[in-house]
């Protein structure tokens, strides 16, 4: 408490009440001029600022539709300070890789490191550059863009598997299987449209050793302007994953073995562990492994997993953090032949789930946050930061993404079966929608696998188990 002897009413308004200073006096701020400003241009900029944030939070904006934005960029911008440019920019940027167009987001990201050098966001639009550069998934969803659609007159061998996977799936829909599922509409989701030569050539080599060199250039950068930031492993695994495949096995090797030695997290250790393992293949991975066998003939997509391919496959189980999920264990399968890449998923059902069954037609990145889901994260590459991610629930609702880009949709085949106790997916997607052939015998993709049962718990394949993009938490996909 205080107590104020200051004679009459001094001092009861306020503790500095009656205490007086002279205008200049020590105790006094320096007095300063006060800044002219325009203020027709301050409103000016004000409204323009608003302008372009309606305009890029404006659903259905040319941006979704093309790169005219980038063209108009130095308009939209003039006369905004740094701040405001470097917001604006990187906001667009991720707009335009949520839309699917990481080529433009790679523009716009240039130009904030370029013309905004110390803002708090370059180091961020530098580590994007790094990742989308260095990402094969996004350097294999750039290609087949690139590559004209052959959607009449396609290759037999197209055709065939078009005819006969569909053939298949309208067999699993009317046949002798679980009521509950039979006659479904939706259980293809759509019949596959192959890209016309999605064979390498030397052309194609050329552009994607030059689009991973940018990956090399901006790390370079980014070492001599944030030491800091460069030295953490979401920016030298990518760079070493980029290493690695233009050949320069040594550059690979020598960051591998720096986050070895560095590396603070476990898991980023692991990774690096997992890298060198790879190379000899000697004792125990360090990760954990699923193997995908070669399928002798194709499974029949109806949910039933009676198929040879599965009689062969192992599983690998899905579990909690705590081992609490005894009562609805999980288990997935992998499998694959020269032109799709088999999964299979089974679970037994939550007491305390719901599991009401939904007749109208499938769509596409439905909602499936309210039902017991299963999420396929896929990465390529083995660089641990971008993939791709495969959503299914119960009812054969599906959900996909490509690094976060929701708009990526690929073409591939969803049946599922249930009885009292289990509901189980059976799922197919070709190879060209993920990296073109099949991987080789010695071949190796990062995956993770997790369920989320709502109200009840969620199970994964690698621990810890978390909700959030498994990353370096990943394990194996062996190829044999």
């Amino acid at each position: 408490f205080s107590i104020n002897r200051l004679p009459q009413e001094l001092g009861k308004t306020g503790v500095m009440s009656g205490i007086r200073l002279t205008p200049g006096g020590t105790a006094r701020r320096l007095l300063t001029t006060p800044q002219v400003t325009n203020l027709e241009r301050l409103t000016h900029l004000a409204q323009k600022r608003r302008k372009v944030d309606q305009l890029l939070s404006h659903e259905g904006s040319p941006l979704e539709r093309s790169g005219s934005w980038l063209a108009q960029i130095q308009d939209l911008t003039r006369g905004m300070e740094t701040q405001q440019i470097a917001e604006v920019l990187y906001q667009l940027g991720h707009q335009y890789h949520e839309s699917g167009q990481p080529h433009l987001a790679v523009e716009v990201f240039r130009r904030l490191v370029r013309d905004c050098p110390d803002h708090d966001l370059t180091p961020a639009a530098y580590l994007y550059l790094i990742q989308c550069h260095a990402s094969g998934e996004v350097a294999w969803q750039q290609r087949v863009q690139q590559q004209p659609v052959v959607r009449q007159g396609q290759s037999r061998s197209a055709a065939e598997q078009k005819k006969e996977l569909l053939k298949q799936q309208e067999q699993a829909s009317t046949g002798d299987q679980n009521p509950a599922t039979a006659g479904q509409p939706g259980i293809v989701n759509r019949a596959p449209e192959t890209p016309a030569d999605v064979a390498s050539s030397g052309r194609d080599s050329v552009q994607q050793d030059n689009w991973l060199a940018q990956a090399i250039d901006v790390g370079k950068q980014m070492q001599r302007l944030y030491p800091q930031v460069y030295s953490e492993p979401t920016v030298r695994f990518p760079l070493a994953t980029t290493a690695r495949k233009r050949g320069l096995t040594r550059d690979a090797d020598r960051l591998y073995h720096l986050l070895m030695t560095q590396a603070a997290d476990q898991n980023w250790w692991t990774c690096a562990q997992t890298e060198v393992w790879l190379t000899h293949r000697r004792n125990v991975a360090p990760k954990p492994t699923v193997i995908c066998p070669q399928a002798t003939e194709k499974p029949f997509l109806d949910g039933r997993l009676d198929d040879a391919c599965w009689q062969t496959a192992r599983p690998a189980r899905l579990v909690t953090d705590v081992a609490d999920d005894n009562p609805w264990p999980a288990e997935v399968m992998f499998s694959g032949d020269d032109q799709f890449l088999y999964l299979a998923v089974r679970c037994r059902k939550a007491a305390a789930a719901s599991y009401k069954q939904v007749v109208q037609p499938r769509s596409r990145d439905a909602d499936l946050s309210r039902h017991d889901r299963v999420d396929l994260w896929l990465d390529i590459d083995r660089d641990y930061q971008t993939y791709y991610r495969l959503t299914v629930d119960y009812r054969g609702g599906t959900a996909e993404a490509c690094w976060g880009d929701r708009s990526w949709n690929p073409d591939w085949f969803v049946a599922t079966a249930e009885d009292e106790q289990y509901w189980i997916v059976e799922a197919a997607i070709a190879w060209n929608q993920l990296a073109g052939n099949r991987p080789g015998p010695q071949d190796a993709w990062a995956v993770a696998v997790q369920r989320v049962i709502p109200g009840v718990g969620f199970q994964s394949w690698t621990q810890p188990a978390s909700v959030a993009a498994p990353g370096e938490r990943c394990g194996l996909l062996l190829f044999r």
